[in-house]
């Protein structure tokens, strides 16, 4: 079967209990779709994030990249990010009189 460019497999399932296949349609009324894809769902949450692991560590490391490094890859053209100088008072000094 071929699904858009995923080409797609038929899988039957043997000796599901009949307490399973009631629950399965059961979750599959309350999602709104039938008992066939409410399987394919849970498979697909279940097995696909193995599938994907190497795409999850590169977003892994995309997103423990600091935040100097974000901003300068940042589209900011136009934005000023400078700021004044801080001319508060000097370290170590109390602002209680």
């Amino acid at each position: 079967m071929l699904l858009g460019d995923q080409t797609m497999t038929i899988l039957t399932v043997h000796a599901v209990p009949e307490a399973v296949h009631r629950a399965l349609c059961a979750r599959a009324a309350r999602h709104g779709r039938s008992a066939e894809a409410e399987a394919r769902a849970i498979l697909q949450d279940t097995v696909a994030p193995d599938l994907h692991a190497g795409q999850a560590a590169d977003e892994s490391k995309e997103a423990s990249k600091g935040l100097k490094a974000l901003l300068a890859a940042a589209p900011l053209d136009g934005i000023a990010l400078d700021r004044p100088r801080d001319l508060g008072r000097e370290a170590g000094q109390s602002s209680r009189a």
